[in-house]
């Protein structure tokens, strides 16, 4: 049986990864998620249609697998964009 917390608010931290893939629609934003908690443990993994912003899926992973989903996305040709969005 699974509990839903239903005071539960999205609260996006830092981005960890922002992934692209050439000729692609969508872009994967890793980001911390501290509307689970604010210790980083758990990531929100969100594709998004690089023009509109429009979120098509996000899901919640624990830090322990970010490497592992990283990896997977890296091997289907996305690269991580993150340092163009530096000031």
């Amino acid at each position: 049986m699974a509990y839903l917390n239903h005071n539960y608010i999205q609260k996006d931290g830092k981005i960890l990864y922002h992934l692209r893939k050439p000729k692609s629609k969508n872009e994967i934003i890793f980001v911390e998620d501290l509307g689970m908690d604010s210790d980083g443990w758990f990531i929100t993994v969100r594709h998004q249609n690089i023009k509109t912003k429009a979120i098509q899926r996000e899901s919640c992973i624990v830090e322990k697998n970010m490497e592992t989903w990283l990896s997977g996305y890296l091997h289907e040709g996305y690269e991580n964009i993150i340092e163009s969005l530096l000031p």
